[in-house]
């Protein structure tokens, strides 16, 4: 603790609790400004508060309604996670002692085929729509949103510091850090596999959010020689099985029991079973129709209403949601005999469109599962040198036994979660499947937006909750040679699921330094929904926000072998009032030059989001009960909850495992998207600097701050509070922070023409699509005159080590 600070209390909240969760946090403007000043508010910037700070974040949609004149929208306001939504960029640039702000929105290739569907009749059939986590177009494909990271790159000191942006679900692209436009995809799509290969141009390629980059600048590899400058990334897909067995089986640490042939057939029985309870409940719908207007509308009703008693007598107790066990034919049954139930109280017409939308569903899932074969587990790890070819290695796990389904046949990762993140040491590259589902269920869970009861059947039928261990993939950089195709890489299975991590860059005796924000009880891929229920909050719920913990996060410190993936030693940080480690969302740590990471991170920033009734729904609350190992009890979380916790700011000290400082936001205030900023004091992973975080409050919800801390010294509060008339942000995610940028002047380049013309032949080779004419026509009027023409493109790189 500092020593000037003084002793906390065993709660710092003051009254009056429990206060709404800022909804305010849903609002925002598209429209960009411009090298705009931003006005100090309260307090005085720093004179050392140098370079450029970039937050990223979803910035709604096209079609995304004004509420007023002022240009504000909600996005998610009908149920729409706030994740989704088209990439927002925002670079404050400080400079003596003004602050300038510059928002756009990047624009891919995608996002000008969601604008010329909206703005012409004729490809009206064309049009997106929101699904989830997802903004899908079923003549198009998905679109990449690029919305969640922004990563700094440093391949050569000519360049100066490059950018790319990216997301879990589509390739980086990188963007021109002083125009913040797009500049080029990173790599062609035909260097990226598609999780489900699709005969579209926008196909589903699954990577991380969080690629990592090792300057190397002026450091020597210890076998190898001389090391350039790389960008690791990860590109994977899951087979059908590993795809199905969290949903059958309702939890992702279930043991494997079915192959993939097995449980393939059983979602095809259960398909069978639904098809044949919706096909006969259409029949009776349509008889008591036409008893209700050619017979007589009392007897359609009295019909009607003996045929709800029939389905409560038949409806079977499958147990709540997020108990253990499989999905089979009596919880689809249920679910379905449920729906129909609920739903003849409006009458037989409404039940009949919500029969016809499961079962058109039902025809869209079966077309799926003809192509399941193409669907393969597999883990490419990539590397990156800024200006060639891709380079990729397939994954394979050693030493590990393939009858108990962790891997595949060919010994590839079975990627249960996610990879949302990875990290680079000297020695060695670290892959983890992160607690952060990404599946059917948060992509395609909203496919009826006007038949709410489905989207609810479909959560409780394909949602599933998350791991209670954290499994990692060891690599060793020696290893990652030109000259070969495939690595291999050590399994590491921990306790407590993570969705982020750091490591430190030096390997001390081949030690590995893992630090992890461990969010059991927590999954940040669930949202509210508008059907949602909140048993413990008097206010409503925050529809599209994430959902809330049902236990207190943990901070941990882990060693490994590199070599052997044996853990040597363990530290978790405790948290003693209870009150500050709650959703632990994102965190941030001190690289001077904005790129290099730090040999031994000392100090690191971690953002809560506190503790809401209006963010946990009962749902998430059931779903999650059962998650391991607990701080509390679930009765012990809810107490904290009904109470409310505000946003913190948190200085873990990594050597002690001590939370030395902490800021708790005001009651009503929502801190996020926390991020370092050097001074002249800094040091590498060290604490002298300062923070800065994105604001959003209750008390004007048309307006956004940034706040600046002095990294040393959080329980003071902000040392400025920086504001602008026309800023509302809105719901942030990552951000970054470089000392200086300049325009793009890398010769990097995937010429958009080039790409799409041959992902328009690979899908003439994939399979039959009759549209394919009007598909290329439609690009080339709408999409390739937005990007400059080139012959340029990159040329495989040579090299003989990473």
């Amino acid at each position: 603790m500092d020593p000037h600070a003084p002793q906390p209390e065993p709660s710092p909240l003051a009254p009056p609790l429990p206060v709404p969760f800022p909804a305010s946090i849903g609002l925002l403007r598209r429209e960009g400004l411009t090298d705009e000043p931003l006005q100090v508010l309260e307090g005085s910037l720093p004179p050392d508060v140098h370079g450029h700070a970039f937050f990223m974040g979803p910035g709604g949609f096209l079609d995304s309604e004004p509420l007023g004149a002022d240009g504000l929208i909600h996005p998610s306001a009908d149920g729409t996670p706030l994740f989704n939504g088209d990439p927002l960029l925002h670079r404050l640039d400080f400079g003596g002692d003004k602050v300038r702000i510059t928002s756009r929105i990047p624009k891919t290739p995608c996002f000008y085929t969601d604008q010329a569907c909206l703005a012409y009749d004729l490809w009206k059939s064309f049009r997106y729509a929101n699904h989830g986590l997802a903004r899908l177009s079923f003549k198009l494909g998905f679109r990449n949103e690029v919305n969640t990271a922004v990563v700094p790159m440093l391949f050569n000191k000519a360049e100066g510091n490059r950018l790319i942006i990216t997301w879990d679900a589509g390739r980086h692209f990188e963007i021109d850090p002083d125009s913040l436009e797009i500049a080029t995809a990173v790599g062609f799509n035909s260097e990226w596999r598609e999780w489900i290969p699709l005969p579209l141009p926008f196909g589903i390629v699954t990577t991380l959010a969080h690629p990592a980059h090792d300057p190397q600048l002026e450091q020597k590899a210890t076998a190898t020689g001389e090391r350039d400058p790389r960008l690791f990334s990860l590109n994977y897909g899951k087979s059908i099985g590993t795809a199905l067995h969290p949903i059958l089986n309702h939890q992702v640490d279930a043991p494997f029991t079915r192959n993939d042939a097995k449980l393939q057939a059983d979602l095809e029985q259960l398909i069978t079973v639904a098809e044949r309870l919706l096909g006969a409940a259409r029949r009776l719908l349509r008889l008591i129709q036409w008893l209700e207007k050619r017979v007589h509308p009392r007897l359609g009703h009295s019909f009607r209403g003996g045929l709800r008693g029939l389905l409560r007598r038949r409806r079977t107790d499958h147990g709540p949601a997020g108990s253990t066990r499989t999905v089979g034919k009596r919880h689809v049954t249920s679910e379905l005999l449920a729906l129909l139930e609920e739903q003849l109280e409006e009458g037989a017409k409404s039940t009949t469109d919500h029969v016809e939308e499961l079962l058109r569903l039902l025809k869209v899932a079966r077309g799926l599962l003809a192509d399941a074969d193409s669907m393969e587990d597999f883990v490419d790890l990539i590397s990156w040198d800024g200006q060639n070819k891709l380079q990729k290695w397939a994954v394979r796990v050693e030493g590990v036994n393939k009858e108990d389904g962790s891997v595949s046949a060919d010994g590839s990762p079975r990627i249960l979660q996610s990879m949302h993140q990875m990290g680079v040491t000297e020695k060695y590259v670290i892959l983890m499947d992160t607690a952060f589902k990404l599946g059917v269920e948060q992509l395609l869970t909203a496919p009826s937006p006007k038949f709410p009861k489905v989207e609810r059947v479909l959560r409780n039928l394909l949602d599933y909750r998350q791991s209670d261990y954290t499994v990692l993939y060891i690599i060793s950089r020696c290893d990652l040679r030109s000259d070969q195709e495939e690595v291999t890489a050590r399994r590491v299975k921990i306790p407590r699921g993570t969705a982020h991590f750091l490591v430190d860059y030096d390997n001390p005796d081949d030690r590995i330094t893992l630090h992890c924000a461990h969010n059991t009880g927590w999954d940040a891929a669930e949202w509210n929904r508008p059907f949602d229920d909140f048993p413990h909050s008097i206010y409503p719920g925050v529809v599209g926000m994430a959902t809330g913990s049902t236990d207190i996060n943990v901070l941990g410190r882990y060693v490994l072998n590199g070599e052997s993936g044996k853990l040597l030693d363990k530290q978790l940080a405790e948290d003693s009032g209870r009150d500050l480690t709650w959703m632990l969302a994102l965190c941030a740590w001190c690289q001077p030059d904005g790129v290099t990471p730090p040999g031994q991170i000392k100090q690191i920033f971690w953002n809560g989001w506190g503790s809401h009734g209006d963010l946990l729904p009962a749902y998430i609350e059931r779903l999650n009960a059962p998650a391991g190992p607990r701080t509390l009890t679930l009765e012990e979380a809810n107490d904290v909850l009904r109470r409310g916790l505000p946003a913190t700011l948190l200085r873990l000290d990594t050597a002690s495992m001590t939370i030395a400082d902490r800021y708790v936001f005001p009651a009503g205030r929502f801190g996020n998207s926390v991020q370092f900023l050097p001074s002249e004091r800094s040091t590498p992973g060290g604490g002298e600097g300062y923070l800065l975080c994105v604001v959003n409050g209750s008390d004007d919800p048309t307006q956004s701050e940034f706040w600046l801390f002095n990294a040393a010294r959080l329980w003071v509060g902000p040392v400025c509070r920086l504001g602008h008339p026309g800023l509302k942000v809105g719901m942030t995610i990552h951000s970054t922070w470089v000392p200086s940028i300049a325009k793009r002047t890398a010769t990097y380049n995937v010429p958009v023409k080039t790409d799409y013309d041959q992902r328009f032949v690979d899908i003439k080779r994939m399979k039959q699509n009759p549209e394919i004419r009007d598909l290329q026509d439609f690009f080339e009027e709408h999409v390739y005159p937005h990007f400059p023409a080139s012959d340029a493109s990159p040329t495989a790189h040579q090299q003989t080590s990473v």
